[in-house]
């Protein structure tokens, strides 16, 4: 038989997910450097197909196909080291594979080194390495992505670099929103209030808490209650504050038993209400120490 037929055999064993069956077949393939061999045996092994995850013996067979040119072989192995935290070595392989790249990979490549890039700048952060981190951010903010706009964002309106550069900081939060981010919204609608925007702020949580922000979802139905950045709107208001409150929002929840307890008739409904409010207070800040960037407290 051909090698192109035996890899038909072995295609088909793997579709019917007889892993075993395909490594019978695959095993003899790969020592002709089929690339079709070796990148499935690879996969086989990294997600542990007939057993036990094998991470070393499928870099080697990644490794092996990258040896032969193979773009696709150099996505798999970056894609490997980067979950692996390997992210340098990721780097390298990403560039290296770009070379042999064809239009089919050539997306998928520059999108895994965007994913590098944002790792290691995200070390460099952690690190307290802030030149290092912008100069990766930079780069990777013209191309639009999500965390290196909300990144930059933070950093020009906390002043990490120098002064704090609200204007800057919004532009990049702003194009954040333009590129879809549901945080952005959260972020560019928090310093719109803090510089005293609310009209502006109000629509921007709106977007938010349509693309599924907890946060923006809180943020809009208390503005709407109190009629702040636009008309009162308790009904619509509360819908949101709900929903807010549904997937864990403290501060939601606070608001909705402020509005319950507004309403309360009677003295002894109000004292309920208040011990409710205080066993919130005490939830909320044990999720603060815990997480002080959590969605619940934001």
């Amino acid at each position: 038989m051909t090698e192109h037929s035996d890899e038909q055999l072995a295609a088909r064993a793997m579709e019917e997910k007889a892993y075993k069956e395909a490594v019978r077949l695959l095993l003899p393939l790969a020592e002709r450097n089929s690339e079709y061999a070796l990148l499935s045996l690879g996969w086989i092994y990294e997600t542990g197909a007939t057993g036990a995850p094998d991470k070393d013996a499928a870099r080697s067979y990644y490794e092996h196909a990258a040896s032969q040119g193979s773009a696709t072989a150099h996505l798999y192995l970056g894609r490997l080291l980067l979950r692996n935290g390997q992210d340098e070595e990721a780097k390298a392989i990403v560039q290296r594979g770009q070379k042999f790249s064809d239009e089919d990979c050539r997306s998928a490549l520059a999108e895994l080194s965007d994913k590098v890039d944002e790792g290691l700048a995200a070390k460099a952060l952690k690190q307290g390495a802030l030149e290092e981190a912008i100069h990766l951010l930079t780069p990777l903010a013209h191309r639009n992505s999500e965390y290196a706009l909300l990144c930059l964002g933070s950093i020009y309106e906390k002043g990490a670099k120098g002064d704090p550069d609200e204007k800057t900081a919004r532009g990049y939060y702003e194009r954040a929103v333009a590129g879809g981010s549901a945080v952005a919204c959260y972020e560019l609608g928090r310093l719109l209030l803090g510089q005293g925007e609310e009209a502006e702020a109000r629509p921007t949580f709106e977007i938010g808490a349509k693309r599924g922000s907890v946060p923006c979802m809180w943020r809009l139905g208390k503005m709407m209650v109190e009629g702040r950045g636009g008309p009162f709107d308790q009904n619509n208001g509360t819908v949101w504050l709900r929903k807010a409150a549904t997937e864990g929002h403290i501060f939601a929840q606070r608001t909705l038993l402020a509005i319950e307890e507004h309403n309360a008739q009677s003295i002894f409904e109000k004292i309920a209400i208040r011990k409710k409010i205080a066993a919130l207070a005490m939830k909320g800040g044990k999720e603060m120490l815990k997480d002080p960037y959590s969605d619940k407290i934001r």
